[in-house]
């Protein structure tokens, strides 16, 4: 199964010590304000984040590197004439999946009555400074759906109209006249999307094919060696390949169902201790569509959290209930 080289021990090891945070994680999440302070740090996190990647874009990230948030020059990836900044993850894809995270977070706080409009605000400039800055696509289309799907939750809901209004009257004209994050070319360069595309499909359906085969994993070095081989390349790009090529079906079908089953669970309403794992759990699973982000602990603690809160296929009423909106 490949289980004693040093990439599969590290990933596995990664796993390993999620569990003790999802759970702790599970229990903080159970009660207010516990709740609202650490998705309020998570949007801190965000910010700190795109702080990084604008210090890395001028070259005065010297105090990040220090204090070991910056690692510029370990991950350099140009496209169309421009170098796109690692971030505090060390790779640009990496650092804009993070960053999106400002969508659920925000979100959630100012629909749920905790923070006032300047929270999502901040939040969506940084997030948008960032994502350019980092030239990466799934994460922008990623942040748009998810706020789309809040808003379209709450839509019976004043707060949720007046942010219709802002995006429909001051972001749709903005897009049209500056571009989205990355610039038009990022996104209409016709050769390279193809491509891309062509690519990403192949190390898909090659990944697939490899976990069929190989049911329990092959490890991390093996599925690297047969990708390779099959495509050229190392990485499936989607990381509910990359958990079954790897780890085996049975984690992958276990990631699946735990998402799924959060997702399932915004017919609890906004109002609903749900409604959180929910956004996230959509979140996610749009992200790993696109690229291997398991390989990033963030995203392997809240797969973590997501599959064990999917245990209790019915949620207890304390779940549930209505959080007293202030």
């Amino acid at each position: 199964l490949g289980i004693a080289d040093p990439g599969t021990l590290a990933q596995g090891a990664r796993w390993v010590l999620a569990v003790p945070w999802a759970l702790a994680l599970a229990v903080v999440l159970r009660t207010e304000p516990d709740c609202t302070n650490f998705i309020k740090g998570i949007t801190v996190g965000c910010l700190l984040n795109a702080i990084v990647i604008v210090a890395q874009q001028y070259g005065v990230d010297g105090l990040f590197a220090r204090l070991g948030f910056s690692r510029f020059g370990q991950n350099i990836v140009w496209v169309g004439g421009m170098v796109r900044m690692p971030g505090i993850h060390g790779g640009p894809s990496a650092s804009a999946a993070v960053l999106s995270l400002v969508a659920p977070a925000t979100m959630w706080l100012y629909l749920r009555d905790r923070v006032g409009i300047a929270w999502p605000a901040a939040g969506f400039v940084a997030a948008v400074v960032g994502l350019h800055l980092t030239a990466s696509r799934s994460p922008v289309l990623m942040l748009a759906l998810t706020t789309l799907v809040a808003l379209t939750f709450t839509i019976s809901r004043r707060k949720s109209l007046m942010l219709w209004a802002i995006g429909l009257g001051i972001g749709l004209p903005l897009l049209a006249a500056v571009g989205p994050p990355g610039g038009w070319v990022r996104w209409t360069a016709t050769g390279d999307t193809t491509v891309n595309a062509s690519n990403r499909l192949h190390t898909n359906a090659s990944a697939l094919e490899l976990s069929v085969q190989n049911p329990l994993g092959m490890g991390v070095d093996a599925a690297k060696r047969a990708l390779f081989e099959e495509t050229g390349y190392t990485a499936t790009h989607n990381a509910w390949l990359q958990a079954a090529v790897v780890f085996g079906m049975p984690l992958a079908i276990a990631i699946l169902i735990g998402l799924l089953v959060a997702i399932s669970r915004f017919r609890y309403g906004w109002k609903s201790d749900a409604f959180w794992p929910a956004l996230v759990a959509f979140h996610l699973s749009g992200l790993f569509l696109f690229e291997e982000h398991l390989n990033n602990p963030t995203f392997v603690i809240l797969t973590v959290w997501l599959v064990i809160g999917a245990t209790s296929m019915v949620p207890r009423p304390a779940a549930v209930r209505s959080l007293q909106v202030g």
